[in-house]
């Protein structure tokens, strides 16, 4: 253990009424009643003359710092030093105690909660309390305080620090449900235009230049960038885009900062810090912080940064770049343009990964291989797996669109090549916003609109493929109906390809017979008397009789009896697209 302050003599000071009475009512005028998580701590450490005070987010107990105060800079540093080491965090300020209960450093001694390089810093005799957040009786996060005696820091009442974490929770809820809303018309307008932007046939750095720049001049940012790992330019390097007011930096630090950032160490230095976290992760005054490049500060200075936010893009477990975005607004209005972003961010990454797999297969220049196929399937699995609900289906599809295909007598390379193209039929969902594609509850008219674009998005992902002509006319027919009621074309009957009848039928009693979060799986017999309901109307008579038979014959139980239990919750009101 680092060697401690000594304690001083100053004499102790109770704790008493009027403090907490002044402490409660600046709580409450705090932005008019309605304070951000720093506003809450920047008046608790100020009024209870703290060390060091702060709120973490328990998302799935992970690490997210939302708002720090620090009497020194000196424990500033030392604290964020050990955050981005990963020493501090929500499972260690939980052993400073909680239920708003202080204990002394003199405690801790079995289980010292703090690294030697912030004890160092502290008296012996300082005291410390936590206490959990808590929204519709649910944990949302820990307030943690640090306090001495030498400056006039009493602990405060087990009541008053459930009284500050009563104001506090509302505060750290309000403040992570605006970075991760997404409601707003023109913030959707956004978001659909640069998910256009990414899945354009032109350069991927072009792309993502795009991307940035107009997302800055929609948002107001002093400036964005975004370093994609793993898919390499010409000359080597990861491809990056910075966009930033031509005021604030000059061309000598953004050709810098694109050629610091885009090196694979720094994008692994970031992988790791992200490892367990979740983002966006917000700094205050980050021109402050010991780990900043020395450029960066310089500029971050000059130009009156407040805040930095980083968002990874990750696509599972998969770290693939980043977001880094400065900020000059303030903490509530910085969050507020956020919400964009941590929408965007799953969309980006499920965009990275399809380029990057696209691209793997565009330079091989390959032709129908099973490698190849491999691949191209891999971006179909990509937009099936940001529904947890729908996991299975594709395989599901593949297993019924084959044994269907055979009992219709197609040819066994025709029947292959209508099971790769089953598996790609809803890859155009990659382009629509998972605000849409994963809502709950109903679809308005401009979100149906949108979702009912995901045929022709399909096919103009898969155009430039090399794969059969069949998957495309089933990526963009697939909801085309026998009565030519569907979409996009209104075509019917035969002008309908057999490969896109037979998808049809697969495609909805898969979807009967499976659990969504808006209705229970329907059983078998009742899935297929809904098909043969609709006969003439929505699918083809012929491709119904086959499927009938095969029911008859038992061909589709072993495929019923693979499907995996959706882990769904609740059934609601809303039509599959």
């Amino acid at each position: 253990m680092g060697k401690r302050k000594q304690a001083s003599s100053h004499g102790d000071q109770p704790w008493d009424v009027q403090t907490s009475g002044r402490l409660l009512l600046a709580l409450n005028e705090a932005a008019d009643g309605n304070p951000t998580p720093q506003q809450v701590i920047d008046v608790v450490g100020v009024t209870l003359s703290l060390d060091a005070c702060g709120i973490f987010p328990t998302r799935n107990e992970e690490d997210a710092s939302i708002a720090v105060y620090f009497r020194t800079d000196e424990l500033r540093d030392a604290f964020i030093n050990a955050y981005m080491e990963k020493q501090v965090g929500v499972n260690t300020t939980r052993l400073m105690s909680t239920g708003g209960v202080s204990t002394t450093m003199a405690e801790w001694e079995d289980a010292n909660p703090l690294p030697d390089s912030i004890m160092e810093l502290l008296y012996p005799d300082s005291w410390s309390t936590a206490v959990e957040l808590y929204q519709d009786k649910q944990v949302v996060g820990i307030l943690w305080m640090i306090g001495s005696p030498q400056h006039n820091a009493k602990p405060p009442s087990k009541e008053v620090t459930q009284s500050i974490a009563q104001l506090a929770s509302p505060a750290l809820q309000q403040t992570v449900g605006r970075a991760w809303a997404l409601s707003d018309a023109n913030e959707l307008h956004l978001l659909e235009e640069l998910s256009s932007i990414l899945t354009q046939q032109r350069p991927f750095s072009e792309r993502l230049q795009d991307v940035v720049e107009r997302a800055r001049a929609a948002t107001g940012f002093t400036s964005i960038g975004l370093v994609a790992q793993g898919t390499k330019t010409a000359s080597g390097q990861n491809p990056a885009a910075l966009a930033v007011d031509e005021a604030a930096y000059s061309e000598e630090y953004v050709d810098w900062a694109l050629q610091f950032y885009a090196t694979d160490d720094a994008l692994d230095e970031t992988r790791r810090f992200f490892e367990g976290r979740e983002g966006p992760l917000l700094f205050a005054d980050p021109a402050q912080l010991s780990t900043m490049e020395e450029q960066s500060k310089r500029w971050m200075i000059e130009t009156g940064i407040r805040f930095l936010v980083q968002i990874p893009l990750a696509y599972g477990d998969e770290y693939l770049g980043t977001l880094r975005i400065t900020s000059t607004y303030s903490e509530s209005e910085t969050w507020e343009r956020l919400r964009v972003f941590t929408a965007l961010a799953s969309h980006i990454a499920a965009i990275l990964k399809s380029v990057r797999l696209f691209e793997e297969v565009q330079d091989a220049n390959a032709s129908l291989t099973a490698s190849h196929h491999a691949t191209v399937q891999t971006l179909a699995y990509a937009a099936e797996a940001r529904d947890p609900f729908t996991g299975q289906h594709l395989r599901n599809i593949e297993a019924y669109t084959t044994t269907l295909a055979t009992e219709l007598e197609l040819s066994p390379e025709d029947v292959e090549a209508l099971r790769f193209g089953a598996g790609l039929h809803d890859v155009g969902k990659l382009r629509v916003p998972d605000s849409i594609l994963l809502k709950p509850g109903s679809l308005d008219k401009r979100e149906w609109d949108l979702i009912r674009q995901h045929p022709l998005y399909g096919e103009e992902i898969l155009a430039h493929s090399n794969i059969p002509q069949v998957s495309l006319q089933i990526a963009r027919w697939h909801h085309e109906r026998w009565d030519g009621g569907g979409y996009p074309d209104g075509i019917s009957g035969d002008e309908i390809p057999l490969a896109v009848q037979i998808v049809t039928v697969a495609d909805v009693f898969d979807a009967l017979t499976s659990p969504r979060p808006y209705k229970h799986a329907w059983p078998a017999d009742k899935a297929l008397a809904e098909i043969e309901s609709h006969a003439r109307r929505q699918f083809s008579p012929q491709v119904v009789e086959a499927f009938h038979a095969l029911f008859e014959q038992g061909a589709l139980r072993e495929i019923l009896a693979s499907q995996v239990a959706s882990p769904f919750v609740h059934p609601g009101k809303r039509e599959a697209a």
